[in-house]
């Protein structure tokens, strides 16, 4: 697929086939993930690939009324996304350690979907259960979790705004 078609036809899967992932479509979207840019190129995320019991242990992390919850039960793997506060910056309180693991994530997402296969971001769970799970170091932060696996429908198109209005162009005049 063309780079556009890729990511405006990317989206968040909350319904998988059981099918499992080849080890090798695995490697190449941390591959991709690996290619996002980081402050400084410090590189403070980390991901984990959990299957099996330990996928179905992470489920205890998840609220039952979380959407994303069910694409965690279906898919047959589960990504656990982590980052180090001090491995990255902050300028004016603002942690970029959560937006270099946001970006890590886009490029594996992205790169999934160009390979058949689907993620959904979740950003709602109890982080201690997540952090005890895979006995985290306290230094480590949970950001963020996601089913992987090969979708059993393809989502619709949410509605997005024209992106004219996401944009404000200014020149000398204004």
């Amino acid at each position: 697929m063309e780079l556009m078609e890729v990511i405006a036809g990317r989206r968040s899967v909350r319904h998988f086939r059981p099918d499992p992932v080849p080890p090798e479509k695995v490697e190449l979207l941390v591959q991709a993930a690996n290619w996002a840019p980081s402050w400084r190129n410090l590189q403070g995320w980390r991901l984990f690939v959990l299957q099996g019991e330990r996928k179905r242990e992470l489920l205890a992390a998840v609220p039952e009324t979380n959407r994303g919850r069910s694409g965690l039960e279906e898919a047959p793997l589960a990504l656990v996304l982590v980052a180090d506060p001090e491995q990255s910056g902050t300028r004016e309180h603002k942690p970029y350690y959560l937006f270099d693991a946001g970006l890590a994530f886009a490029h594996l997402a992205l790169a999934a979907w160009n390979e058949g296969l689907g993620t959904c971001c979740i950003t709602w769970f109890q982080e201690e259960k997540v952090r005890s799970l895979l006995k985290l170091p306290a230094h480590l932060a949970v950001v963020a979790l996601s089913p992987l696996g090969y979708p059993a429908e393809t989502p619709a198109a949410p509605a997005r705004r024209p992106w004219k209005e996401q944009v404000i162009f200014l020149d000398e005049g204004n």
